[in-house]
């Protein structure tokens, strides 16, 4: 760790992170002891005491972290749009040094240090707004909040409602932020106007509902109880998800499975920015999912989106076949069904079939056995050894279920 906080070459020592604690860093020339006492990441005041063991010059180099230079990351992935322009102070035994950030990052301070010299540096740490790069399609109307190095998230446990995707947070909106000590061990908390966007079920009609929106530190999500998450909230109304009507499918309780009731429509069937339910490390098997109803329920068809993509170690694809079951008393039979069961992509596949009385459905879907040597010379997948000789592996994107 030392290594990461500091560096040294020849007369040159480097400030690279800011972490409150003491070190002694050897130079060429002499020995320097740093102390630094600091909040950060909560806070942007740094303050390090330098004592060298004999009064020498040398350069002391302090880091300026990208989010203080206007660069979230050091390519065009991200980039910040509130138009905020953080500022960087340094003091020098309460005497201000131009802070002229060098093409590595860094300020130079070169001069004769001597013991007792004091170094304050100050880093503005506004809340800012986040946008990704307009070929991430997945983030189009979205952005993300930022403060200092921390990104934040939502949980629902502090919104005081379950559903988050309907949470819409202006690229205006006014952002402060306050540092909560019996909060997750002690975080900086930020917090905003915000509003969702919801759906009258009867009319349809949509409105907006103010709200103050509160966010933690990503780092920290999922330390409570269980709850839903976001980083990437809409700043627009357009492309905030309403949320749907409950369906026979969303109220009821998967089983071995996930994701597959969640009411997210996919955009194709290599979506996966939602949750979906694959097979991992099965291939060519027969596998099943399946719905458990708090009630016999009467279901006459289902709607099925198959998950395809190629992934480093398996590639994904819709099944060979598939069937649905239902539970009749202690024993399971198969639905007749009175439409094919489809294995397209890019849609749902719905069967039909004569009207059922149950409290539990499965789908037993037979994954996609292996292929022909001639066929797979032909494959163009990431799998380079065993390709198409065990087989593929499937998943579900998205399961309903209709009256």
């Amino acid at each position: 760790m030392p290594g990461y906080v500091y560096a040294q070459k020849e007369n040159d020592l480097y400030v690279n992170l800011f972490v409150q604690g003491n070190a002694r860093i050897k130079l060429q020339d002499t020995e320097v002891e740093l102390s630094q006492t600091t909040q950060y990441p909560w806070s942007g005041d740094v303050q390090i005491a330098v004592n060298p063991s004999t009064s020498k010059p040398f350069n002391l180099l302090l880091r300026i972290p990208g989010w203080e230079r206007n660069q979230p990351v050091p390519s065009d992935l991200y980039n910040y749009v509130d138009g905020a322009h953080p500022q960087v102070k340094i003091l020098v035994n309460g005497k201000a040094v131009p802070a002229t950030v060098n093409l590595s990052g860094y300020v130079s301070i070169e001069r004769k240090w001597k013991r007792g010299d004091k170094v304050s540096l100050t880093l503005d740490m506004p809340a800012r707004r986040v946008q990704a790069h307009s070929e991430v399609k997945y983030d189009e109307g979205l952005l993300a909040i930022e403060r200092g190095p921390i990104l934040y998230a939502l949980e629902s446990i502090d919104q005081k409602k379950d559903y988050l995707f309907d949470i819409v947070i202006p690229r205006d909106s006014k952002i402060s932020s306050y540092f909560d000590k019996n909060l997750l061990n002690g975080v900086e908390v930020l917090q905003g106007a915000a509003f969702a966007v919801e759906k009258d079920s009867t009319s349809g009609k949509i409105s907006e509902k103010p709200f103050t929106f509160k966010a933690i530190p990503y780092s920290t999500w999922n330390n409570r109880n269980q709850a839903q998450m976001v980083v990437w909230t809409p700043e627009t109304a357009k492309y905030a998800i309403p949320q749907p009507a409950p369906t026979l499918a969303s109220q009821a309780t998967p089983v071995d499975a996930w994701g597959v009731n969640d009411q997210f429509e996919p955009k194709s069937s290599a979506d996966i920015n939602t949750p979906y339910h694959y097979w991992w490390l099965k291939v060519g098997t027969e596998e099943s999912i399946g719905y458990k109803f708090n009630q016999p329920e009467q279901v006459s068809s289902v709607e099925v989106y198959w998950l395809a993509f190629e992934h480093y170690d398996v590639i994904y694809k819709a099944p060979e076949s598939w069937k649905l079951l239902y539970k009749d008393g202690d024993n399971w039979k198969e639905a007749k069904n009175t439409s094919p069961y489809g294995t397209e992509l890019d849609k749902y596949n719905k069967v039909t079939f004569e009207p059922i009385t149950t409290t539990e459905l499965k789908m037993v879907v037979q994954l996609q056995r292996p292929h022909s040597e001639a066929n797979i010379s032909d494959e163009k997948g990431p799998q380079l050894v065993e390709v198409g000789r065990k087989g593929y592996s499937g998943g579900v994107i998205e399961w309903k279920v209709n009256k």
